[in-house]
C-alpha cells in the first residue's frame, strides 16, 4: 500500500469556536475562552497534555519540516465565538455547511446546537445533568441527530443514567431515552447505517458493577434495540470510535484499561467479532475510519509511563496491521481539564491520513 507522509496537527485544547478555512481577516472576531465545569460522580476522566515532539539536532542534511511546525496564518481564518461550553462535536449540513453540538457538563447543564446558517443561533437543546463526550450525525432527512450520556439524577444513581438521543423536528427537539437497564451509554458516538439506520455505542462502565463493556444501540424510530458487542468490562474515560465498512457493517474501536489494548469490533450476520489489534500496547482515545477499499485506519495514545507516551497510527489493509508512531509526548499528565481526551483522524482525498490530537 502506498501512502504519502502524514501531516499531524497537534491542539492543546478544543474551545467552542468554530475556525472556516479562507475567511476574510477583518470578519475574524475574538473567540472566548474555556469554562471549567465541574467533573460528574464517577471516576475522575482525564487527558494529556500536549506537547511538541523535541526539535532534531542540526545535521548536513536538514531532516523534513515536521509537521509540528507552526504557520502564521491568521489572516486566514475566520474565528467566531459561538458559546460557553465543551467537548464539540462537528458534522456538515446537506449544504455543506458546518454544523456543532457541545454541553455544560455540571449539575445544571445543557446540551447545545448552533449552525452557520442565520449567524450561529444557538439553540438548548435540553438541560439536565450530561457527560461527554457527545456525538453528531445528520440522518437521511438532513435533520441532526445528538447522542450523549444522561445522568437522570443530580446525584449518581446506578439505576439511572442512558445513552439518550435528541433529535430535530418539525415540532422542535425530540429527547428519546435508550432505557436500557444500568447506568451506560458514556463516551457515545452516532452513525446513520447506508440504509437510514440509527446506530449508536457507548460504554457501560465496570465502575459502576457491570461486565457489558462497549455496547450497541440501535433505533428503528419506535423502539431501541441495546447489546453487548462482547468485548471486556472496561471504564469509561477513553472513548469509542465507529465507522462504516464497505460492507455497510458498523465497526468501533475502543481500548481495553485492563489490559492497556486496543479493540477492533466489527459486526456481521453472525454477530460481533472483537479483535485485539496485535504487538500494540495503548489504544486510548482512538479515533477509527475505513476508506472505500476497506482498509483500517486509527488513531490512539500509548502510554510509555505515567507521564510520558506517544500518538500513533496503525494501519490494516487486509494483510496485517502495521503500526507507527506519529511523535511524543513528554510531562504527560492525566487529569481532568476541559475537553476529553481525544486523538482525531480522517483522510485526505488522496488517502493520506491527518490526525490531531490533544
Amino acid at each position: 500500500m502506498s501512502r504519502i507522509p502524514m501531516r499531524v496537527l497537534i491542539t492543546a485544547a478544543f474551545t467552542l469556536v468554530v475556525a472556516a478555512c479562507g475567511g476574510d481577516a477583518d470578519d475574524s472576531s475574538t473567540a472566548a475562552a474555556d469554562v471549567a465545569q465541574p467533573a460528574p460522580t464517577g471516576t475522575e476522566a482525564s487527558e494529556p497534555e500536549s506537547e511538541s515532539a523535541p526539535e532534531s539536532e542540526p545535521s548536513p542534511e536538514p531532516p523534513p519540516a515536521v509537521a509540528t511546525d507552526i504557520v502564521d496564518a491568521t489572516d486566514q481564518w475566520d474565528v467566531q465565538a459561538i458559546g460557553t461550553g465543551i467537548k464539540p462535536a462537528l458534522a456538515l449540513t446537506d449544504d455543506g455547511g458546518p454544523a456543532i453540538a457541545w454541553l455544560t457538563e455540571a449539575i445544571e447543564g445543557g446540551v447545545f446546537y448552533a449552525t452557520e446558517a442565520g449567524g450561529w443561533g444557538v439553540d438548548t437543546v435540553v438541560e439536565g445533568y450530561f457527560y461527554g463526550p457527545i456525538d453528531l450525525a445528520f440522518d437521511p432527512d438532513g435533520a441532526p441527530n445528538i447522542v450523549y450520556h444522561d445522568h437522570q439524577d443530580s446525584s449518581f444513581q446506578p439505576d439511572k443514567g442512558d445513552l439518550t438521543l435528541a433529535r430535530r423536528g418539525a415540532a422542535g427537539w425530540e429527547v428519546l431515552s435508550s432505557g436500557d437497564p444500568g447506568h451506560d451509554g458514556w463516551d457515545s458516538a452516532i452513525r446513520f447505517g447506508p440504509g437510514g439506520e440509527l446506530w449508536a455505542a457507548g460504554i457501560e462502565p465496570i465502575d459502576f458493577g457491570t461486565t457489558d463493556g462497549v455496547e450497541f444501540y440501535e433505533y428503528d424510530g419506535a423502539t431501541w434495540s441495546v447489546s453487548s458487542v462482547g468485548g471486556p468490562p472496561i471504564t469509561y474515560e477513553f472513548n469509542v470510535s465507529m465507522a462504516t465498512g464497505p460492507d455497510g457493517q458498523p465497526v468501533l474501536s475502543y481500548y481495553d484499561d485492563s489490559a492497556d489494548q486496543l479493540h477492533v469490533a466489527t459486526r456481521s450476520a453472525a454477530g460481533w467479532a472483537d479483535e485485539v489489534v496485535p504487538g500494540v500496547s495503548g489504544g486510548m482515545f482512538s479515533s477509527l475510519v475505513i476508506d472505500d477499499a476497506g482498509t483500517r485506519h486509527v488513531s490512539f495514545y500509548a502510554a510509555t509511563s505515567a507521564t510520558a507516551g506517544d500518538v500513533i497510527y496503525a494501519v490494516d489493509d487486509g494483510s496485517g496491521w502495521q503500526v507507527e508512531q506519529i511523535h511524543g509526548l513528554a510531562d504527560v499528565v492525566l487529569g481532568m481539564t476541559g475537553a476529553r481526551r481525544i486523538t482525531s483522524l480522517q483522510l485526505l482525498a488522496d488517502g493520506s491520513p491527518v490526525v490531531a490530537s490533544t
